[in-house]
């Protein structure tokens, strides 16, 4: 899936979720009902921090990026990166190979 594809169909999701949740609020008469929705809105919450979180890894993924000399190791770590996943899930399990895209965090990092 196409990471545009997938930011799209999380953040259409959550809208969608929110929507719902606000229904449910208007509709509620009963205490059992209000609880109800505050366990939703808390699960509402847990959604948005989850695709908030996730938005934040591809901006950072992206960013780190913008300089030619960076994007070509980045992606060469990409290319180790699903070449050593290959090993272990392609040849000794059979699985199928995760999508792959390092990026460079924040950090001390280390120095020698």
């Amino acid at each position: 899936m196409k990471i545009k594809t997938f930011l799209t169909q999380s953040v259409t999701s959550l809208l969608s979720f929110g929507a719902q949740v606000t229904t449910r609020l208007a509709q509620a008469r009963t205490a059992i009902e209000l609880e109800d929705v505050r366990k939703q809105v808390i699960a509402f919450r847990n959604q948005y921090v989850q695709v908030e979180t996730t938005i934040h890894l591809y901006t950072d993924a992206i960013n780190s990026r913008t300089t030619p000399s960076v994007s070509a190791l980045m992606r060469a770590c990409d290319v180790l990166c699903m070449q050593s996943m290959q090993e272990l899930l392609g040849r000794v399990n059979n699985q199928p190979v995760p999508a792959v895209l390092t990026y460079i965090d924040k950090g001390l990092g280390l120095r020698f």
